[in-house]
């Protein structure tokens, strides 16, 4: 016959160890974001710093770009844009160039002045076509 396993516990004493394992579990993650909430400060600063450093490594290789291209005469008189945005030495202002905007904006112009063309193509056509008639009704 089967015998029955003794049962080392009631009830009530799981529930009570369940609830104290949750209870450690629910320490330890109060724990762990105190000490995330406790360095967001020092992280901030750290992202901060390197940010800047980032620009200023940016902004001294452009300076040297520049420098290059006017030590090797490379410059056409049509690469003043450099030159008008362009950081002198102590003059962080300058900042970064916005470089795809400037895309952008030449897309857009491109299909402005297409645009514009299919317009005065479109009106030639119907003043030719207005002429045709006159010339039509007149003969």
């Amino acid at each position: 016959m089967a015998r029955k396993t003794r049962f080392n516990g009631s009830p009530i004493n799981a529930r009570q160890e369940e609830l104290l394992e949750q209870a450690q579990a629910l320490e330890r993650e109060m724990a762990r974001c105190k000490r995330l909430i406790a360095e967001a400060p020092q992280r901030a600063r750290e992202v901060e710093e390197r940010r800047e450093q980032e620009r200023l490594e940016q902004n001294e290789r452009r300076r040297q770009r520049v420098v290059l291209r006017a030590n090797t005469g490379g410059r056409s008189p049509f690469d003043a844009s450099d030159v008008l945005h362009g950081t002198q030495d102590g003059d962080e202002s300058g900042g970064e160039r916005p470089t795809k905007p400037r895309r952008a904006q030449r897309r857009a112009a491109r299909t402005q002045l297409a645009v514009m063309l299919v317009a005065v193509m479109v009106a030639g056509a119907f003043v030719l076509f207005l002429l045709i008639q006159l010339i039509q009704h007149l003969g």
